[in-house]
């Protein structure tokens, strides 16, 4: 049995976790040392950083600082509060 198939199996007996709930979570410390993010109410291991990944990330980043206006900031390597159910977090190297 797959992940899908226990999560439709078992759909009115999971309880999502909201991102608030997740926020405070993290301010207590409950996941420290603990690659985790937040994606659609669960929560999922993140992997590890990559050299080509972080290769890219850093060469977009030098690019697209050149073309921002003083008033804009580019986020590089910080959580994403993309919506009420998911916080992506930036993968970070071993």
């Amino acid at each position: 049995m797959t992940l899908v198939d226990v999560r439709a199996e078992l759909a009115d007996q999971i309880r999502p976790l909201c991102r608030s709930e997740y926020d405070q979570l993290v301010e207590l410390g409950v996941f420290e040392d603990e690659p985790i993010e937040l994606i659609e109410g669960v929560l999922v291991r993140r992997s590890p950083e990559g050299t080509p990944h972080s290769w890219i990330i850093q060469e977009l980043n030098r690019a697209l600082v050149k073309g921002l206006p003083d008033h804009l900031r580019l986020r590089v390597g910080h959580p994403f509060a993309a919506s009420g159910w998911s916080e992506p977090e930036p993968a970070t190297s071993p």
